[in-house]
């Protein structure tokens, strides 16, 4: 809610970034958050498109751990 409120002041605020979230179930997930600042009907208004990034997360995580493996080989 914070980076909405500075978008619609006009503060330059970075377009896309991650956040992590805890499900209703207490599942943890990591959400991508690409948003951008539009005129609708005259008027200023924030456009977010969200997308689940866990396991693309995971992997990365399981990549770079192989990469330390490998160094050492």
């Amino acid at each position: 809610m914070d980076r909405y409120k500075k978008r619609m002041a006009g503060n330059t605020i970075p377009a896309v970034y991650e956040i992590p979230v805890v499900k209703k179930n207490g599942n943890k997930i990591i959400l991508e958050i690409h948003t951008a600042s539009i005129q609708y009907k005259g008027k200023p208004v924030s456009m977010a498109v969200i997308r689940n990034i866990t396991e693309r997360k995971k992997t990365e995580e399981i990549l770079k751990k192989s990469e330390k493996i490998q160094k050492y080989c």
